[in-house]
């Protein structure tokens, strides 16, 4: 599995655990902030490390993302995920109100 993580808080997490798991390769790793875009690179070196969220989901040569982003960016990065038919770990919450919620659940029911 190629995988993807959209933060670089929380996701420091997902990123070690892709990296130790052999059968898991690191792609990729993102983040908007610079100082997080450095500490990425010190410690996943063989890994792309990008400031754009939506460089990771466009990606054909990653399988599953990671979004470890702030709260309110998350629904828009899962409907991104889905459309471009990545598999999805999310961070809570998954959104933030039941608008989002249910059309989640209906993009991924219409997969």
């Amino acid at each position: 599995m190629r995988a993807g993580v959209i933060g670089f808080g929380v996701g420091e997490q997902h990123a070690m655990a892709y990296a130790e798991d052999a059968r898991a390769r690191l792609v990729a790793i993102c983040d908007p902030d610079p100082a997080k875009r450095e500490a990425a690179r010190a410690r996943f070196p063989e890994t792309e490390i990008l400031a754009d969220p939506g460089e990771i989901l466009a990606r054909k040569d990653i399988d599953a993302v990671s979004i470890a982003s702030p709260d309110d960016a998350h629904y828009g990065q899962i409907v991104a995920a889905i459309d471009a038919g990545k598999h999805i770990f999310v961070e809570k919450p998954v959104c933030l109100d039941k608008d989002e919620l249910t059309d989640i659940h209906r993009r991924l029911q219409n997969k």
